[in-house]
């Protein structure tokens, strides 16, 4: 993973964690592969969670437009330095299989094929269509590369949902293997099925909650409301609870 708390910097972060806490309770031995932390990391095992990936953002404000197109390399495509230590772990580690998450930062491409080229089974959590940004280089993007990419990688995918998917084959990805959608954070009984609905009775009050940031898509949810209430439905609002660069004070 490119992140791991208290690195966190979404979801994909809290399943991460998530699923290392339930592998581990269920008797599983589990190694954490990840970048440097930004903020100390108090209270971890070194033989268990590993912060010695590299990790470039192509986000970062003091980034020069001249350095750009070399940091998306390393972060996107191929980091050699990362490759190695990820080489290295498997041959101290000896994973009966690898569990994928995020990959952007840490040449995930790279990352990829290798554990493919390897002969190591693996599982690759999607919270996003990530297979496709990893192969994106701006206006130059081509889906022929996510094509080329994906069709390569023949493992298990676990998508938290079918629009994900359905956004992967639009940008020209090819999963290979076994496919399947699982949503997140279903956990304990499964709630009596629900059988209350509006009925366009009395206000209609919405919530979104997440990380205020414009890939999140908070804006659609705002264009929503404004859409209804332009439409003749004054009696509808939304409540944003979060924090994030597309947070007005």
């Amino acid at each position: 993973s490119n992140f791991f708390p208290p690195d966190v910097v979404g979801g994909y972060e809290i399943a991460c964690a998530q699923m290392v806490t339930e592998l581990r309770r269920r008797g599983h031995t589990v190694r954490v592969l990840t970048s440097t932390p930004r903020a100390p990391a108090v209270g971890d095992d070194r033989d268990e969670v590993r912060r010695v990936l590299r990790n470039d953002e192509t986000a970062n404000p003091l980034l020069l437009p001249s350095d750009w197109r070399a940091t998306a390399t390393r972060s996107f495509i191929v980091d050699s330095h990362n490759v190695d230590l990820l080489r290295q772990e498997v041959e101290d580690f000896h994973p009966d299989i690898v569990y994928i998450s995020h990959l952007t930062g840490i040449g995930g491409v790279a990352m990829a094929l290798a554990i493919e080229m390897r002969g190591l089974p693996w599982v690759w959590q999607l919270g996003d269509a990530v297979p496709l940004w990893l192969t994106r280089f701006g206006s130059e993007w081509d889906s022929s590369f996510a094509q080329v990419f994906t069709h390569r990688l023949a493992g298990s995918w676990i998508a938290c949902s079918q629009g994900v998917l359905d956004e992967i084959a639009e940008g020209g990805g090819d999963l290979r293997g076994s496919v399947r959608v699982m949503p997140y954070w279903i956990t304990g009984p499964r709630p009596a099925r629900r059988d209350v609905w509006y009925q366009a009775q009395g206000p209609l009050r919405c919530l979104s909650v997440g990380q205020l940031a414009w890939d999140k898509g908070v804006h659609i949810a705002v264009e929503a409301i404004a859409q209804l209430r332009d439409g003749g439905y004054p009696d509808v609002e939304l409540d944003i609870l979060g924090a994030g660069p597309e947070r007005i004070a």
